[in-house]
């Protein structure tokens, strides 16, 4: 299928560049966006594609933190744009200072509003979620007077390209609306393995790169735009390179060859029926993996057998194997680090580890490696939730907030995506929330981070606290949680009116409460003993004075207070979009 535009064909390898990027170039060629960049992979082909949309292109050459020269491809329908942004950045370092950051914004047409404001504030509420910010390139301020007016330039142009039919090799439309889809068109790349066999499908792999999200937090590649970085080769490559020979200072492999082979179900390769050990003395660690799954991590799949019957190699066993040699983010310090390990002396108790030795258990993996370790398996074990009325109240969470756009590491030069995760326990109710590009650094041992958009530390004592186990009171209100009240709230967003549904195991003293964004309370829907069962109320929209509430994000509260004849108080919190 050729694409058309002003009456002539678009080049067949239209279809095969990242979907973002085509985005992007649309958006430039209308001049919604007078400048636009793109820091990932490109080559002939994205000038190709640009030169045809009428845009000028230049290659800009910066620098990252430990030095590794990165190019940045710009475009516009004017040079005068490209000419500025070259002035100022081409060999230069990545500074991510507040004067660098506002150039770019307005290089890139941002409302100066909007610029100022997330420099300061970050991803704050502003009203706009599920009303067009997921179309944007930039977070719009609170109560912004100029992205309503550009909102929908940027939809014209995305609902344009979402009736262009794009064949690729998962038949995948150009874009979809939903937050999971929005991460496939990000990620999905033609890589280098793209059609090889080897790659078996995986369960839960949301993007489609034979990563599941789990290994995807685990490694720190979550949400990158290519997929031609094969982290299972990665890790062959890792394992080919061991040493025979034991040793207590070093990894190793023992190999137990066996007298057979089998033949690779895909290629027909014939592969001894062994396996080959890997040992890592210094963590008292072994994994036993056979050579058939070796054959498949050379072809980039961590999945090995056939489609129909397979086996998954564990990341989470070969990243602790290998954690001691990932040093490539060390150079991210976090403040207050008298034994220099990269974790905050005052948390370490936290993790039983001493804030004067670097390495309390003398594993040769520093207490910061090891402390983040433990922190981004928890993560990545965490269940994922899209929708926010189908959250659990009874098990800590993580829901993903995505947008169009992507964020670079300042040390190793890898995008991923510039949105946030939030990770929910709803049993302490509190929460804690985190841009991507926090995870990378995580997943890499470290808890000081950098990006082009971002830079700050984790609050370690934050995260550990919402991830782990509550006290004895709010151990009760665990038993309470296995009781669900089975808070709904639809349809969401809402016009006129909301529909409030939930269940009572007993009767209950029990207050329906509407906050807004600010959390003052505006209206008290019920306070009253009800009995046990289903139960449905609405609300209009009003507050407590019968006057209509404006348009934007607001708050349902759930308070249960005797549920279970305890003296434990059930509360749940749902967010609603109120569109008038």
């Amino acid at each position: 299928m050729n694409l058309k535009r002003g009456g002539k064909s678009m080049p067949n390898y239209y279809q095969k560049l990242d979907k973002e990027f085509i985005y992007l170039a649309h958006l430039t060629e209308k001049k919604v966006k007078p400048l636009s960049r793109w820091e990932t992979d490109f080559n002939a082909q994205n000038i190709d594609l640009l030169q045809n949309l009428g845009l000028k292109t230049r290659v800009v050459t910066r620098y990252l933190q430990n030095s590794r020269e990165t190019k940045e491809l710009i475009f516009s329908k004017n040079n005068k744009y490209i000419d500025i942004y070259e002035n100022h950045f081409n060999n230069q370092p990545i500074k991510n200072n507040y004067k660098e950051k506002l150039l770019e914004g307005k290089l890139f047409g941002y409302p100066s509003c909007c610029i100022k404001n997330f420099i300061e504030n970050g991803y704050k509420e502003n009203g706009f979620e599920g009303r067009g910010q997921e179309l944007l390139f930039y977070w719009a301020c609170p109560g912004c007077k100029v992205t309503p007016q550009i909102i929908p330039l940027y939809r014209e142009i995305y609902e344009s390209l979402e009736k262009i039919e794009v064949r690729n090799r998962r038949n995948s439309n150009l874009f979809k609306k939903t937050a999971v889809s929005a991460l496939i068109m990000i990620t999905l790349g033609s890589g280098l393995h793209s059609q090889d066999a080897h790659l078996l499908p995986v369960k839960n792999d949301i993007d489609k790169n034979y990563l599941n999200y789990q290994e995807e937090i685990l490694s720190g590649y979550l949400k990158l735009s290519n997929s031609d970085d094969y982290l299972a080769y990665k890790y062959f490559q890792l394992i080919d390179s061991l040493p025979g020979d034991s040793a207590q200072d070093s990894c190793f492999r023992i190999d137990h060859k066996m007298r057979g082979v089998i033949e690779c179900p895909i290629c027909g390769e014939m592969v001894n029926m062994g396996y080959v050990e890997i040992c890592n003395p210094m963590r008292e660690l072994t994994m036993n993996l056979d050579y058939m799954g070796l054959h498949f991590m050379e072809k980039g799949s961590f999945s090995y057998g056939d489609s129909a019957n397979f086996q998954r190699v564990d990341l989470k066993k070969l990243k602790q194997l290998f954690n001691h040699q990932d040093d490539s983010h060390d150079s991210a310090q976090v403040a207050f680090d008298n034994d220099q390990d990269g974790l905050v002396d005052s948390v370490e108790s936290l993790f039983g580890m001493r804030n004067n030795d670097k390495d309390s258990d003398d594993n040769q993996l520093l207490d910061g490696d090891q402390a983040a370790e433990q922190l981004i398996e928890q993560i990545s074990e965490l269940p994922l939730f899209f929708d926010p009325d189908s959250v659990p109240d009874d098990q800590v969470f993580l829901q993903l907030d995505l947008f169009y756009g992507l964020e670079e590491c300042s040390i190793c030069g890898k995008s991923v995506n510039m949105g946030r995760a939030i990770i929910t326990n709803p049993i302490k109710d509190n929460s804690y929330s985190m841009p991507l590009i926090a995870l990378h650094y995580l997943a890499h041992g470290r808890f000081a981070y950098s990006g082009n958009l971002h830079e700050s530390e984790i609050n370690v004592d934050s995260l550990y606290n919402v991830l782990n186990k509550p006290s004895t009171i709010e151990s009760e209100r665990t038993k309470a949680s296995n009781y669900k009240l089975n808070l709904k709230t639809f349809p969401n967003p809402f016009n006129s009116q909301l529909t409030i549904q939930f269940q009572l195991h007993n009767p209950n003293n029990v207050k329906l409460n509407v906050y807004n964004i600010v959390g003052q309370k505006i209206a008290t829907i019920i306070n009253k003993n009800i009995e046990s069962g289903r139960h449905q109320y609405l609300w209009y929209g009003k507050n407590d004075r019968g006057k209509k509430v404006s348009t934007g994000i607001y708050f349902v509260e759930l308070i249960a207070e005797n549920e279970l004849k305890k003296p434990v108080q059930r509360n749940i919190l749902r967010r609603v979009l109120l569109i008038q």
